[in-house]
């Protein structure tokens, strides 16, 4: 799944990989400026320590509305783990296609394109991500590609639980929690892509439109 930068969600089509409007919008460059590189490079900045990561992660979720609702986390988990069981060969991404999981997708992504903070949680961890994977550039030139086909059952549960609640926060929570995890093993290991699945790297620059031609 390779996730872009909006997600309206009057137009969005609800398929198994829709899961990807959940992750972008404008990202916080975590680049130098024009005079820091013109300034002799003596000291490499290190990547952000975890414990800063999760404390800027937190602090976003926390000024987000509070989720409320009749149904507790228990019940949306004893759902997923139902779904599960009757789908014991599907992989994470064939769980998401299942109708009764797009309904509830569908739900999330309506609240969070409507709900700015939840989207700055969104950003200020893809942002650190990259941070801690040494990536460099302007605001919005990350993109996130996010694989659950390989997800275990405790992830795969996860995930469902959190989307099964229909309710944007449980899922910006999870994604939160999976790119934390993400960012520490970008720094430890250099990989491309982390065990759980995340990827982010920059954007494709967009094509130069040749200049309009002068009439004869």
């Amino acid at each position: 799944m390779t996730f872009h930068t909006m997600f309206p969600a009057a137009s969005l089509p609800v398929t198994g990989t829709a899961l990807a409007a959940l992750l972008i919008a404008s990202l916080v460059s975590c680049g130098k400026t024009g005079q820091e590189e013109a300034k002799p490079a003596t000291v490499v900045q290190a990547a952000p320590k975890k414990s800063k990561i999760d404390a800027e992660l937190l602090a976003a979720l926390a000024a987000a509305p509070a989720d409320q609702g009749p149904v507790g986390t228990d019940a949306w988990a004893a759902e997923a783990r139902r779904i599960m069981e009757l789908h014991p060969d599907m992989n994470g991404q064939d769980l998401l296609g299942l109708p009764e999981v797009q309904a509830k997708l569908a739900e999330a992504i309506k609240g969070l394109a409507a709900d700015s903070q939840l989207q700055a949680a969104i950003n200020k961890s893809v942002d650190l991500a990259a941070c801690f994977k040494g990536l460099e550039g302007p605001p919005g030139s990350f993109k996130l590609d996010l694989d659950v086909k390989n997800y275990d059952d405790l992830r795969k549960q996860r995930m469902l639980t959190a989307v099964l609640s229909g309710r944007p926060k449980a899922v910006v929570q999870f994604l939160v929690d999976e790119l934390s995890e993400a960012a520490a093993e970008f720094t430890f290991t250099g990989s491309d892509r982390t065990s759980n699945g995340v990827s982010v790297e920059p954007k494709p620059k967009p094509p130069v439109s040749p200049p309009p031609s002068r009439p004869d």
